[in-house]
């Protein structure tokens, strides 16, 4: 978002607060700031000035270790390194939302939605 011209978001975004919340598990939607580019010569009126990057990095484990042998498929690998506390792309993408550094379309835009991990 260019900080020339980042604004609070008016728009109600029920269904984004809830899947953030949801997500980073925040208790309450009302925390849940999201802001936008109102648009500006600095951005030549597009709101957004630069670009940053979303990371997802698993922390290999000796059960990760063990999984990769049995040769399961990735979903598999994944819900144990998330069990495990990898933070998602996604995940990582809402972070940048609530810093106000990206607006949730750029987030949906780049990843996927992920499942809930049992």
């Amino acid at each position: 978002i260019c900080p020339k011209c980042k604004a609070p978001e008016t728009a109600p975004l029920k269904d984004i607060r809830e899947e953030i919340a949801q997500s980073l598990q925040i208790k309450n939607t009302d925390e849940i700031k999201i802001y936008k580019g109102a648009g500006c010569d600095h951005c030549s009126a597009t709101g957004y000035y630069g670009r940053t990057a979303i990371y997802e990095i698993m922390e290999f484990n000796e059960a990760i270790r063990a999984a990769i042998v049995e040769k399961p498929r990735a979903e598999h690998i994944r819900r144990i390194a998330m069990r495990n506390g990898m933070t998602t792309l996604r995940q990582d993408g809402w972070k940048n939302v609530l810093a106000g550094v990206t607006t949730p379309a750029e987030v949906m835009n780049a990843t996927v939605k992920e499942q809930t991990v049992v």
